[in-house]
């Protein structure tokens, strides 16, 4: 007796069974049938965003990226002062802070200090990192980083451990750069 003979029966009704399947999948539903699928459009869709001057199969930098898909995750669990609203005096933060509106007064955060494009600051920022895509005038202590988007219009006093100034933005600062370890008071 041989385990692994298999019986020529039973593969071929396996063989008929499966042709019988694959030809009423291929079969085009009867008009009248309310309840026949009808047959799936392909339609090819974008796999990525488009951006400007990038062209398929080549790299793309993170500065090439809108502003906000590279840096939304700053929103998520932040304290947000939201696009035309007005906020003077002291705000603190244990997490980020994502500035939108207009701002007057001091801003601390745990983590992170988000300025965006559509944000006026004119404040001491006090963060780990602080990124700037709008208008800041004041000074920045970030333990961090620095990081101006090229929308970015900074005037004042930066000091920090790393130094990221995009292309086109308009900055009128000094800068005081210490190593990791020193945190600014």
């Amino acid at each position: 007796m041989n385990f692994f003979r298999r019986e020529k029966k039973n593969e071929e009704e396996e063989l008929q069974a499966f042709y019988q399947n694959l030809q009423e999948m291929e079969q085009p539903p009867y008009e009248g049938d309310e309840q026949a699928e009808q047959p799936v459009q392909y339609q090819p869709g974008p796999v990525a965003p488009q951006i400007p001057g990038a062209e398929y199969g080549q790299p793309v930098l993170g500065s090439q990226l809108p502003a906000a898909s590279r840096f939304e995750d700053y929103r998520r669990n932040a304290t947000v002062v939201a696009q035309g609203t007005t906020f003077n005096g002291k705000l603190k933060s244990e997490n980020n802070l994502y500035i939108e509106g207009t701002f007057d007064g001091e801003l601390e955060a745990q983590d992170a200090v988000f300025i965006a494009d559509t944000a006026q600051v004119n404040a001491n920022v006090k963060a780990t990192d602080v990124i700037v895509a709008g208008q800041l005038t004041g000074t920045v202590n970030a333990s961090n980083r620095f990081h101006a988007l090229a929308s970015a219009q900074v005037s004042g006093q930066i000091n920090s451990s790393v130094l990221v100034v995009e292309k086109q933005a308009a900055i009128n600062c000094t800068f005081s750069m210490r190593n990791r370890e020193e945190r600014y008071a």
